[in-house]
This record gives C-alpha cells, structure tokens and sequence, in this order.
C-alpha cells in the first residue's frame, strides 16, 4: 500500500469520476447506434432524416459540474462519512 496526499487521493477519485461517467457516456453511443441502425434497417429512412434523428437522440456529454458532483460523491463514500441531506 502506497502512501499518497490528499491531493493525490483527489487526483485518483476525479480520474475515478471520468472513467465511470466516460463509460456511461459510452454505453449510450453505442445503444443509440444501435437503435439507429435498427431503425434504418426497418423505417428504410433517408441519410438526411437518419442524421436528424441522431443528432436528436445522442446522450449529452457530462459537464464539468457533473465530473466534479460524481467525484465529491465517490470521496465521501471514500471517507465513510453520509452525504449532505441523507443523514
């Protein structure tokens, strides 16, 4: 076991965050690809109402706020101590 600083323990949960939240972010791609393709294959659409669709249907990307919200919450749960309004 390594000793780190509280800035390095930061560090790896913020990186924590990303992976989770890119992950996520990922999964819904793929889905939504999937779905679109499924749906061309049925609805015979043309490139130009497939684009729309997609550009209406793809997952929004996290925000910064969001990476930091998802952070704070694994560093409490590191902490072992209840989050704000559940105690």
């Amino acid at each position: 076991m390594s000793n780190k600083t509280p800035f390095e323990l930061r560090f790896d949960v913020l990186q924590l965050a990303k992976h989770y939240l890119d992950s996520i972010y990922a999964s819904e791609c793929r889905i939504t690809e999937q779905v679109l393709q499924h749906s061309n294959e049925v609805s015979g659409y043309d490139a130009k109402q497939l684009k729309a669709i997609k550009d209406e249907m793809l997952p929004k990307v996290y925000s910064t706020a969001d990476l930091l919200e998802k952070a704070a919450e694994l560093y409490v749960f590191i902490e072992n101590r209840p989050l704000k309004g559940t105690e």
